[in-house]
C-alpha cells in the first residue's frame, strides 16, 4: 500500500465516525442510536447510504423531512439548496442539509468519471427519508 493510501483508510474512517456522533447529537439521541441494520430501541436512527453518480448523472429534485449530512468519498458533486447558488464539493469535503430544505440539484460535475456521495440521514424509524418534488 502506498503512503498516500495507508492515510486516506484513517481520515475516512475518522471523518464516517465523527459525522455518525455529529448527526446523532443534531438528533438529540445518544451515541447508542441505531445505525441502520443494527438493532435496538430508540425511535430515531442515523442511516447511512452511499450514492454512486455515474459520469453526468444526477438525482431530480427532492427533500428530506430530517438532517441529513453529505461527504463526497469520490469525484465532484454539485449541490444546490433551495434556489441558493450551486455548490461544488470535491472528494473529502462535506455539507449539511438542514430539515425540509429542497434539494434542487444533487449531479456528478463531471461528464468522465464517476462520483461517490455518502450520506448520514438522521431519522425517526416510520420517516420516508427522501420525497421526489
Amino acid at each position: 500500500m502506498s503512503e498516500i493510501d495507508a492515510n486516506m483508510i484513517p481520515r475516512r474512517t475518522a471523518l464516517r465516525t465523527a459525522l455518525g456522533t455529529l448527526a446523532a447529537l443534531v438528533a438529540e439521541v445518544t451515541p447508542a442510536c441505531t445505525i441502520s441494520g443494527s438493532g435496538g430501541d430508540s425511535d430515531k436512527q442515523v442511516i447511512i447510504a452511499t450514492i454512486d453518480y455515474v459520469p453526468g448523472a444526477g438525482s431530480t429534485k427532492h427533500r428530506h423531512p430530517r438532517p441529513v449530512f453529505a461527504y463526497v468519498a469520490r469525484g465532484t458533486i454539485i449541490s444546490q439548496l433551495g434556489t441558493a447558488s450551486p455548490i461544488t464539493y470535491v472528494e473529502g469535503e462535506t455539507w449539511c442539509e438542514p430539515p425540509g430544505s429542497v434539494h434542487s440539484t444533487s449531479r456528478n460535475a463531471s461528464n468522465t468519471e464517476p462520483a461517490k456521495l455518502v450520506a448520514f440521514y438522521v431519522a425517526e424509524r416510520k420517516d420516508v427519508l427522501t420525497i421526489p418534488i
